[in-house]
């Protein structure tokens, strides 16, 4: 019998720490957690870049949300909130091509991917985060 969620022959799966990007082999039940090296719930790769992707779309929800107080803003605000929004897509750029490399990636290199892929994340989480609360 195969996996429920991914149709496989064999129970042995592929997990990713959400945290810092460690991958381990491991045969698990239907639903069953498994936990990381980082006490973090670990999760397939397939759902991690399913995580990343939504997050991503997320943000650039508050970046459009940011352009529409620009524009329904002063001269000043929109200038500011202008600024802030050429720096946030390049930061997204950066992350979705990460997002492609993390897709493309498997084996040792993927370890490399993952780690620069949960910088470039946390930097636009904080990015997206001041810039919200900049112009509340």
């Amino acid at each position: 019998m195969g996996c429920g969620s991914c149709g496989e022959k064999s129970k042995m799966h592929k997990y990713v720490c959400a945290k810092c990007g460690k991958e381990e082999m491991r045969e698990t039940k239907e639903g069953e957690e498994v936990k990381s090296c980082c006490g973090q719930i670990m999760i397939k790769k397939e759902e991690y870049i399913d995580k990343l992707s939504a997050q991503l779309k997320d943000w650039g929800v508050q970046v459009n949300q940011l352009k529409d107080k620009a524009v329904k803003g002063t001269a000043e605000l929109k200038v500011a909130i202008d600024k802030e929004v050429v720096v946030l897509n390049k930061m997204m750029k950066e992350a979705q091509k990460k997002l492609q490399e993390i897709k493309e990636k498997s084996g040792p290199a993927w370890k490399v991917f993952a780690e620069g892929a949960n910088k470039a994340w946390d930097d636009l989480r904080e990015a997206v985060h001041r810039a919200g609360e900049k112009f509340k």
